[in-house]
C-alpha cells in the first residue's frame, strides 16, 4: 500500500482567486480535497512563486503575499501593472518585471513588503516572464529585449 500527497495552489481564473488543494494517490485512487480558498491573490496571469511557506504573487495588479498553510495575506505593496516575476532562490529575491518595462528586486520576506531596487529596463508593455541563466537576466517584449549581468551574491562560494 502507497500513499503519496502533495499540496499545491492553483489560480481559479481572473478575478476569482487561488485555491490550495491537497492531491492524494492511495490504492490506485486519486484525491483531491480544498484546502483553501482566497480572494486575497487574484492573478491575472497563472504565475506566483512559493517561497519557504509563503506565496508571492499578483492580486490584480498589486503584489502580495500569502501564507500558503491558510491562504491568510500577510502583505500587499507595489504597484506593478499586470506584471510578473520569477524568484532568486538562494537570494532571497523577487524579480520583477511590471507591464511597462520597469525591473524591480524585492525581498521575498513574509514581514512586510521592501522594494529594494527599481529600473526602466525595457520600454512598452511587457507581458514576458524575465529569465535568469548563466549569470545574466533576459527580458523582452514584443519591441525589444535586454540582458543584464546578474553580480554574484557575497554569500555564494562560501
Amino acid at each position: 500500500m502507497s500513499c503519496r500527497t502533495a499540496a499545491c495552489c492553483s489560480a481559479r481564473g481572473y478575478g476569482n482567486g487561488t485555491r490550495a488543494l491537497k492531491v492524494e494517490h492511495k490504492d490506485e485512487t486519486w484525491k483531491a480535497v480544498e484546502g483553501w480558498t482566497s480572494k486575497d491573490l487574484k492573478p491575472y496571469f497563472n504565475d506566483y512563486v512559493s517561497h519557504e511557506g509563503y506565496l508571492y504573487g499578483f492580486d490584480g495588479q498589486i503584489l502580495t503575499c500569502l501564507d500558503s498553510a491558510t491562504g491568510k495575506r500577510r502583505w500587499k505593496g507595489g504597484r506593478y501593472g499586470h506584471g510578473q516575476l520569477i524568484l532568486l532562490t538562494e537570494q532571497k529575491l523577487l524579480v520583477i518585471l511590471s507591464e511597462t518595462g520597469e525591473l524591480a528586486l524585492v525581498k521575498a520576506a513574509p514581514e512586510k513588503y521592501e522594494e529594494l531596487a527599481k529600473i526602466q529596463a525595457i520600454n512598452g508593455k511587457t507581458w514576458n516572464n524575465p529569465v535568469v541563466a548563466h549569470g545574466k537576466l533576459f527580458m523582452r517584449n514584443a519591441e525589444e529585449a535586454a540582458c543584464y549581468q546578474v553580480a554574484p551574491s557575497a554569500e555564494a562560494g562560501k
